[in-house]
């Protein structure tokens, strides 16, 4: 957890279109055994001796970047200009996100609160949707998700966070995209969903 910790806010320095992340270095503690305990099942002593260099402070003012779309819109129009916002197509609860093209089907992230949670979940999710619809999209209106790997929920506690996310997911979602088009290609040959 230390190591995750600190690669985290490592990682957070490649950013640079939102404002630092509040926080401060941790001072050391000295491990002391719980002899009630065996060693394994010691957290606290555990925690100690792997203490992470930071520790995070989320400040009320940024939770607005998680609940409300702007930072999100902002940030995706910078990193992901091929991934242009599609207001047709979201709500205040999704923001899709459409490859531009031409093509029938088309890719698209998704960042969405419709699991009943107050906050945008990270990372973006990467769909399949037909291109030619016109009404918000609804669960039943995705053709495909990415299945390479689980969706998790992100610790974000500053914008910093969300454009964190979006460096390092933008270009997986890439990736996965040339790794899945030929087998969409193909299929949509076979059913006819092609151009």
């Amino acid at each position: 957890m230390a190591n995750a910790n600190d690669w985290y806010v490592e990682a957070t320095g490649r950013a640079t279109l939102t404002p630092l992340l509040k926080g401060f270095k941790k001072e050391d503690v000295i491990p002391v055994r719980n002899p009630d305990l065996v060693l394994m099942d010691d957290t606290e002593y555990w925690r100690a001796v792997h203490l992470p260099e930071w520790n995070l402070v989320a400040d009320i003012a940024d939770f607005s970047a998680f609940t409300k779309p702007e930072w999100n819109l902002k940030l995706m129009a910078e990193l992901a200009p091929d991934f242009p916002y599609a207001a047709s197509l979201s709500t205040s609860k999704r923001l899709v996100f459409l490859e531009e093209g031409t093509s029938r089907l088309a890719w698209a992230l998704m960042i969405d609160k419709t699991d009943g949670g107050t906050t945008y979940r990270y990372p973006p999710q990467l769909i399949l949707i037909d291109r030619g619809q016109s009404k918000k999209l609804k669960d039943e209106d995705i053709i495909f998700k990415n299945v390479l790997g689980e969706r998790f929920q992100s610790q974000l506690v500053g914008p910093r966070c969300i454009e964190t996310e979006l460096l390092f997911h933008l270009p997986r979602s890439r990736r996965l995209i040339e790794f899945y088009s030929p087998f969409v290609e193909e299929a949509s040959a076979i059913s006819g969903l092609g151009n």
